[in-house]
Order: structure tokens, then sequence, then C-alpha cells
């Protein structure tokens, strides 16, 4: 099975940007301009418990959304409601579940915000249901709190079989180190909201804060496979504690844009995450063995 399709184009999106109409530093418009000067296709405006009402142009979409928050004491639970067709209305007494159950009934798309930022232990979010994705990488929590990826947190959460969608995203509030940092490349079927969302519903992208990914595939023997712009090493993650032939290194003198990992028997879900020179990462999605 291939993920992707080498002849299609892939959009260029962040699902997580604040604006003056919360606690963000730009406009909407001034956003929208920003993103669009640095290659992006699409945006979710996301400010807190206000939903933006989005809009589509033929060069450029902005996909409804908010930010909805619970903060009880130790863990602060944030929820992202992407392409909400009706308001969400919420407080500080509103509880994680039902801010989810809330989004899911406005028609959005419920992301689980920073983990590791909002330190979220893997129980608190084992304990909720109806979330599709969770931020891997979030950028206002690398530039400012050093608690940007929540890799191992999704892990753990994998192997108790809670499998969701993988997203980067900005979080930008400041819009000086925390934009256009985590994105998602998307393979819709049309330049469309309509067609951006069921890419993203079923999980046709990858995440990243710099390094392409091309290909993606699992042969029939199950044999994982990638193709990718060069990195210096490329990941294969599973549920097994080790597994000596999951990293795959750069040869000395050589390039590698392509890697193979025959799953471990023990494997039950694989993704797979590549390390470019500069630091900045790929992330596919889960594949479910």
């Amino acid at each position: 099975m291939k993920f992707f399709c080498r002849n299609k184009r892939f959009y260029k999106g962040n699902l997580h940007t604040h604006t003056r109409l919360s606690d963000g530093r730009k406009t909407p418009d001034e956003a929208v301009a920003l993103y669009k000067a640095h290659g992006y296709d699409f945006i979710a405006i996301t400010d807190h418990r206000k939903r933006f009402p989005g809009c589509e142009t033929s060069d450029f979409i902005v996909l409804s959304g908010g930010e909805y928050h619970y903060q009880p004491g130790l863990t602060a639970y944030h929820i992202l409601g992407i392409d909400l067709k009706d308001d969400v209305i919420t407080d500080d007494s509103t509880e994680p579940q039902e801010i989810i159950d809330r989004v899911i009934a406005a028609g959005g798309f419920p992301i689980l915000a920073h983990p590791s930022w909002s330190l979220m232990t893997p129980d608190e979010a084992l304990a909720l249901h109806g979330y599709e994705a969770v931020e891997i990488y979030n950028g206002i929590s690398a530039a400012y709190a050093n608690r940007g990826v929540s890799d191992q947190f999704i892990d753990i959460c994998a192997t108790r079989d809670r499998i969701t969608g993988i997203i980067a995203d900005d979080d930008a509030h400041f819009y000086d180190y925390d934009f256009c940092r985590g994105f998602i490349m998307v393979q819709p079927e049309a330049f469309t909201t309509e067609a951006i969302m069921k890419a993203i519903r079923e999980r046709k992208y990858y995440a990243s804060t710099g390094p392409k990914m091309f290909q993606l595939e699992r042969d029939d023997a199950s044999v994982i496979k990638v193709d990718c712009e060069e990195v210096e090493e490329i990941y294969f993650m599973s549920n097994t504690w080790f597994t000596s032939t999951r990293t795959v290194r750069k040869p000395e003198g050589g390039t590698l844009t392509h890697a193979e990992y025959t799953p471990a028997a023990r494997d039950k879900w694989v993704r797979v995450e590549g390390k470019a020179k500069d630091g900045t990462r790929f992330w596919s999605n889960i594949i479910e063995l």
C-alpha cells in the first residue's frame, strides 16, 4: 500500500494560529498574509474560545477553528476544534471530555494540543475519547518552553491502542520565534476546505518542521519503506522496546533518501521519523500492522 501519490501535489498548512481576536499579536488578515508569503497554502485560525468562521479563495484557505481549554491544576487540557460549523461554548468549568464532545457536535475535528507542554500524562489522555489527532510538535512550546515535542507521549498512547493522527503545528502568538516552524503536508483530491479536511481525517498527510517526505509504503510483506529529502537519520518507531534495525544512518560520504524496515515479531504499529542535518524532522502517521 502506497500512502502518497508521486504525481499529486502536497499542500502546506498550519492548524494552530492565534490572532488579536484573543492573545495573538497579528490580526487575522496579517496572519494570513504572513503565512501566504512563507509558502503556506492554508491555515486554521484557532483563537481561545472564539470560533473563526474560515474562508476560501483560489490560492489560500483559512479553516474555521478555535482552541478550548480546561486548566484545573497540574495539567492543562488544550483542545483544538478545526472546521467548526457552529460555535463551541465553554468556560473555565467545562471539563475536557465535554469540550471534545462539543467540538464534535459542532462538526469539528478535535486535536489534543501540546501534551508535553501541558504536562499531560498518557493516562490522562487515555481517559478521554473522541479526539482524532495529537500535536507531536508545537512551535511556541519549542521556542519558549523547550517542551515542543510529544513523540514519546504519542508512542506510549499508541502502545496502549490509542492510535490518532499526528500533527505538527505552530501555535503562533508572538510571530517572532513561534511561526512557520511546524506544519503538515496534505494530499487532498482538490484544493477546497472539504477536500483538505477529508484528507486530514483519512491521514493523507505527514508532519514536519523542515524535511520533505515523498512516499511512504507498506508492501505485501509488511516491509515499511520511505522516500524523502536527504536526511541524516531515519527512525522506524514501534511498540517494541528495542530493535537494532530500527535506526538507519546516512553512510559516510553518501546520502540517505530511502530506508526500509521489516517489522519485528512484536510490532503492532510503526511510525517513520526523519532527522535532517539542521535538526528539523518529519513524522509520518502511524501505520497499523
